[in-house]
């Protein structure tokens, strides 16, 4: 029995692995996504990022090593805010640190225009650090210390948005001892996208309370709302859904507290064509010698679409005279595709199933 069952898992991957084949032909994917994705192109046989040798540079640098593309990563930050503002005139564009928290990178982000998005201590000390205006700086995240909260405060950040009901009175606290009236908003949690350890439930009456609470303290300013739906996402209407139950969630407060949603962060999440989560699917191919799905770039919704419909979608709620402000935290759709890793082949391992395995100095890949 079990001799039939492996004989037949066998078959049903490759015949799997045959469509995925015939489909990555169709592609022109044989040999993987060109290279042209990253503006990258082969010469020599060897990768050349934004006209450097790559492997010139491993050797200068060693590896892992993470080479970014400033050229690129700049027109992706200011080609994912002009989608925006084209159709929409309020629209912030806050880099989310925990992508990519490299020094030279952030700079040539904050040069373009970008805010800071810090979730801890570190990125939030990082954002001062490379001299970051407090005003340019949004402070979100689950686990904020009350050490993070005070530093925050005390410097004066333009946004914190409290992510559970104990952190109200913990920036109000630091906002008495400071003497200063703190901007805040609620990271919301809607009836789609993550729904775990973040932020507080529209539906069941969290959110509600904590404006109520909010609006309590006088060394408190309520006037924002912030949701962040999860990564990797593909799928405009799911977008829209989570937008829509914010809108009325503000229509709803305003009418029944006075208070005014002046700031809307709809955080990122936004994903890249040229990224694909591996499923179930891809997991059970690698480990059995096959190559996963071919990416299919062309599914992945232009940004410009996504600018269209939520743009048109808040104007709905909003005369053009008090539109509010928009604010996005992309991380991986500004610069993903500036960014490469080059690793070292350590070993390559031939198995007697048949499978090789290549190890590398950042991790392990089927081939």
């Amino acid at each position: 029995m079990n001799a039939l069952r492996g004989w037949i898992k066998r078959r049903v991957l490759a015949r799997v692995a045959a469509h995925n084949d015939a489909r990555r032909a169709q592609l022109g994917q044989q040999r993987g996504l060109s290279p042209a994705h990253w503006d990258a192109s082969v010469a020599d046989g060897r990768l050349v990022i934004g006209g450097c040798d790559t492997v010139s540079l491993a050797r200068q640098f060693g590896t892992p090593l993470y080479v970014v593309d400033a050229a690129r990563l700049r027109r992706d930050c200011q080609a994912f805010v002009g989608a925006f503002r084209a159709r929409y005139p309020h629209v912030e564009l806050g880099y989310s640190y925990k992508t990519n928290p490299l020094p030279g990178a952030l700079r040539v982000l904050h040069e373009a225009g970008a805010l800071a998005e810090v979730i801890s201590h570190y990125e939030l000390w990082l954002a001062l650090d490379l001299g970051v205006a407090p005003r340019d700086i949004i402070f979100n995240g689950p686990a904020k210390t009350a050490e993070a909260i005070d530093l925050a405060v005390s410097r004066g950040v333009r946004l914190i948005n409290v992510d559970g009901l104990d952190e109200v009175e913990a920036v109000a606290a630091a906002a008495q001892r400071h003497g200063v009236v703190q901007p805040v908003g609620v990271r919301v949690v809607t009836s789609v996208g993550w729904q775990a350890q973040f932020g507080l439930r529209l539906h069941n009456g969290e959110a509600r309370e904590a404006f109520e609470r909010i609006r309590a303290w006088p060394q408190l300013h309520p006037c924002a709302l912030h949701v962040h739906l999860g990564t990797g996402i593909k799928d405009i209407p799911l977008y829209l859904q989570a937008i829509r139950e914010m809108l009325e969630f503000a229509r709803a407060l305003q009418r029944d507290t006075g208070i005014a949603i002046r700031c809307f962060d709809f955080g990122g999440g936004f994903g890249v064509p040229t990224v694909q989560p591996l499923d179930a699917w891809d997991a059970r191919l690698g480990l059995n010698g096959h190559p996963t799905r071919p990416v299919e770039v062309d599914k992945a919704p232009r940004i410009e679409q996504y600018a269209e419909s939520i743009c048109a979608l808040v104007r709905q709620y909003y005369p053009e005279a008090s539109l509010p402000t928009l604010a996005f935290e992309p991380g991986r759709a500004v610069s993903s595709s500036a960014q490469s890793l080059l690793l070292q082949v350590l070993a390559v391992k031939h198995g007697r199933d048949g499978i090789t395995r290549v190890i590398l100095n950042g991790g392990k890949n089927y081939t």
